[in-house]
């Protein structure tokens, strides 16, 4: 997914990564977005875990 909106993201501002060896701009922002994401839903699934845990 995180590939697709970097790609989207290039085409959208007319950017290239051809031959350059560097991403576009808006993909520092698409990445921390997504590290943030998979960060709650890893907490979200420690959270879960422990109230189970709790009710034995």
């Amino acid at each position: 997914m995180v590939a697709h909106i970097i790609s989207t993201e290039g085409l959208v501002r007319g950017e290239s990564t051809y031959l350059e060896n560097m991403v576009v701009s808006g993909a520092a922002g698409v990445v921390t977005e997504d590290r943030l994401r998979i960060e709650r839903r890893r907490e979200l699934r420690r959270q879960r875990e422990g109230k189970e845990e709790n009710i034995f």
